[in-house]
Parts: structure tokens; C-alpha cells; sequence
């Protein structure tokens, strides 16, 4: 009974310790505040990290909390942001809350455009949760509101190296090659959506699709168009009915209407521009013809014409 008693005022003892340095670094961030003292506000926040500092997962998780309460902007966010990746890093699991600060603190900092933040707590997720690719798929979403592809494309095929089986972060990246005007390397991985589809034997109706679309609207290479979606047709009709089916028959239907436009257009082309040579090779013809007999005319009246016309 008394080894029971003692044991729990050591547990009181230790939470009341813990609550102590809880309330010691929100009261040590409120005061710097107070007194307009920022960079002292944020040192405080960093020495909770600081290399060689003792952790403390209550002490972390109120830094993380007075950083986003009291110091709030850019700089609240990056400090609660490496403190939760610091404190997950550790220890994955909600305890004290941790996890549940850090999806609020992700809802705010793509909300807010905040870059430095973003990368610094998705960055984290990712490491510490790899089996959850919703985090790698925000910072990718992140890099490309912000305009950098690039650094978007780089995490897409980071998500596609750790997960091969996962289409989506291929066909994110197909459009990203696109949009930089690679048509090459777009079709690269539409040919590898759909070959891994194939291999799978689930096939890939949308590759399909994309593919046969470059070719037609970008890289104006009707034949390749033409088999790309034959190919994409033979695919889809060799499933069995379903709503998915009827609705990509219906867009490779479509896409088969333009592409047989654009093709009646080119022939329709070429047959004005061999009526448009032939002509010109008429007209071309009879004027050589005209200026022929203008010139020998000439000559005869004396006006042009050799040596003996020049001596008379």
C-alpha cells in the first residue's frame, strides 16, 4: 500500500514538473511578447530543440502551441513546425496531442501559401510517416501553386519510386512534362502507366487517353495519334460493361471524331495545295510563253537585240 502511495506522488510529482515546463515556456514566449521582443520570443522556441537540450514531450508540444498562439506569421509557423517534426520524430504516435497540432498546423500553411513552413513540416510527415503519401502529394501540391515545377515534378517521382504501383503521382508528373513542353518524356511515362496497367491486368484507360491526345493536339502526329488510340479502343472494349467503360468509350469515341477531322482537314490540304502548284506552274508557263514572244517581237522591230541591230 505504501509502495502504491509513494508510486503515485512520483507520477504527481513528474506531471506537476511537466506542467511546470509547460507553463515556464509559454510564460518565457508571452513575456518576450509582451515587451516587443521577438527575437528573444523565437530563441526561446529554438533552444527547446536546440542540439545537446534535453526533450520533453509536454514541453515540446506547448512551444509548438506558443509558437502558433503567441508568435504566430512565418515565423510562429516554421518554429512550431521543426519543433512537431522534433518532437514526431520521436515518438509518431498523438501523445499530448502532437500529431493533431501538426495536421492543423499543414491545413494552415497550405492555406497560407507558407512555403518555408510547408516544406519544413511535409518534409518531416513524409519521413516519419512513409506509409501515408497525402503528405508528399500536399508538398507537391505546394510547389506547384507556388510556381516551382521543377521541385514538384522531383517529389512526383519521388512518390513513384516509393510506390510503383501508384498511378496517380505518374500522371500528375506526365502533366508537369507537358506543361514544360517535354512531349517526349510525357509519353515516356504514359507508355509506362501503360505497360505497368498491362502488366497488372488492370489497364490504364486515362494513359490511353493522355497519349493518344498528345500526339493528336500537341505533337500534330497523326499516324502515332491514329494507333495510340486504336490501341486505347482495343483496351477499353475488352473490359467487361461498367459505368467506367461506357464513359472512356464515349471520350475515345470523341477524340476518334477529331481525329478523323483533322485528318479529312490535311487531305483536304493537300489537294488545294496540289491544285494551288499546278496552277501556278500554268500561269508560270504562259507568262514565260508572253515574255517569249514579246521579246522576239522586239528584236524584229529592232529595238533589242544583237550586234547588227546595235550597228544599223
Amino acid at each position: 500500500m505504501k509502495r502504491a502511495l509513494a508510486l503515485l506522488i512520483l507520477l504527481a510529482a513528474g506531471a506537476a514538473a511537466a506542467r511546470a515546463g509547460d507553463d515556464d515556456i509559454r510564460r518565457e514566449v508571452e513575456a518576450a511578447m509582451a515587451r516587443n521582443d521577438r527575437a528573444a520570443a523565437l530563441a526561446a522556441l529554438d533552444a527547446v530543440i536546440a542540439e545537446g537540450a534535453p526533450r520533453s514531450r509536454i514541453r515540446s508540444v506547448a512551444a509548438a502551441r506558443a509558437a502558433l498562439d503567441l508568435v504566430g506569421g512565418p515565423d510562429g509557423n516554421l518554429r512550431a513546425a521543426r519543433i512537431l517534426a522534433d518532437t514526431l520524430k520521436l515518438d509518431r504516435t498523438d501523445n499530448q496531442g502532437a500529431w493533431s497540432i501538426a495536421v492543423g498546423l499543414r491545413a494552415r500553411v497550405i492555406r497560407d501559401f507558407d512555403r518555408p513552413a510547408a516544406e519544413e513540416l511535409l518534409r518531416a510527415m513524409m519521413r516519419i510517416y512513409p506509409e501515408d503519401l497525402v503528405y508528399a502529394y500536399d508538398l507537391a501540391r505546394v510547389y506547384r501553386d507556388g510556381g516551382s515545377t521543377d521541385a514538384a515534378r522531383g517529389v512526383y517521382l519521388e512518390i513513384a519510386a516509393l510506390a510503383p504501383s501508384e498511378t496517380r503521382a505518374r500522371q500528375s508528373l506526365a502533366l508537369l512534362e507537358e506543361d514544360r513542353g517535354d512531349l517526349d518524356a510525357a509519353l515516356t511515362v504514359y507508355d509506362g502507366l501503360i505497360a505497368s496497367g498491362v502488366a497488372h491486368e488492370s489497364p490504364d484507360f486515362a494513359a490511353h487517353l493522355s497519349k493518344a491526345r498528345v500526339l493528336l493536339r500537341k505533337k500534330h502526329d497523326l499516324p502515332a495519334a491514329r494507333r495510340a488510340l486504336d490501341a486505347g479502343l482495343v483496351a477499353v472494349r475488352a473490359t467487361p460493361p461498367s459505368t467506367q467503360r461506357e464513359e472512356y468509350l464515349s471520350r475515345f469515341e470523341w477524340t476518334e471524331r477529331e481525329l478523323d477531322q483533322e485528318e479529312a482537314r490535311r487531305v483536304s490540304l493537300h489537294a488545294l495545295r496540289t491544285r494551288l502548284d499546278r496552277v501556278l506552274a500554268l500561269t508560270a508557263a504562259a507568262w514565260l510563253l508572253v515574255l517569249g514572244g514579246g521579246l522576239v517581237l522586239l528584236r524584229r522591230m529592232g529595238w533589242v537585240g544583237g550586234a547588227g541591230a546595235q550597228a544599223g
